[in-house]
């Protein structure tokens, strides 16, 4: 494998940061020069992203080296991210160390899907079973609630799995272009207050 080579400064957001950064990339055979030329304060966006290079309208935080491997060729791969959620650049990052120190990855795309599963804790079997056919019973009126709290939000189903006194709901959605994290966490909140609400008025059972 070869030798893993960090991004420099990744903990600072500032100009001379980005230079260094854009040096970098430049050094290894990577030009960024329309991201680089940048008219953003790295003050303002200090919070927003992480090893900042430049901009294509909104910050644009470094993601790699991620090691690829393609049969018998391994190369480092880098890419930019652009983004205000502060924090999420930083989590690819330890990511992809983690996975270049391990070796590298292939990979073929099979689906594409956000799941969240909220978890509902009852009195006995019995009620857990009642729930989870309720849930199945109204599942296009749930899938209209969570939808409604986004524009790209799409749930496709809801995986229902009991444990013991617990019955776990798998709401699987597709968020078109975006990973969807924050979207899906709003839409099954806003489901599960309404699964709540119509499952005890209507069953007389509380969760």
């Amino acid at each position: 494998m070869k030798k893993y080579s960090s991004i420099p400064g990744r903990g600072l957001n500032t100009e001379n940061a980005a230079k260094d950064r854009v040096e970098y990339l430049k050094n290894i055979g990577i030009n960024i020069p329309l991201i680089a030329d940048s008219r953003l304060d790295t003050e303002v966006i200090r919070y927003n992203v992480e090893s900042y290079v430049g901009s294509i309208e909104l910050p644009v935080g470094l993601a790699g080296g991620l090691l690829f491997n393609d049969n018998d060729t391994q190369e480092y791969t880098f890419a930019p991210i652009g983004t205000l959620e502060g924090a999420l650049v930083a989590s690819i990052n330890r990511g992809a160390k983690a996975v270049s120190k391990s070796g590298g990855f292939n990979a073929i795309v099979i689906h594409q899907k956000m799941i969240r599963s909220p978890m509902f804790i009852f009195k006995n079997l019995k009620e857990c079973s009642i729930f989870k056919n309720w849930v199945n019973q109204h599942f296009s009126e749930i899938k209209k609630v969570a939808e409604s709290y986004s524009n790209h939000a799409d749930l496709q189903t809801i995986d229902i799995v009991i444990a013991s006194r617990s019955v776990s709901l798998k709401f699987i959605f597709t968020t078109g272009d975006a990973s969807g994290q924050n979207m899906t966490t709003s839409c099954t909140w806003h489901a599960v207050l309404w699964i709540r609400e119509h499952f005890v008025a209507e069953m007389n059972i509380e969760p």
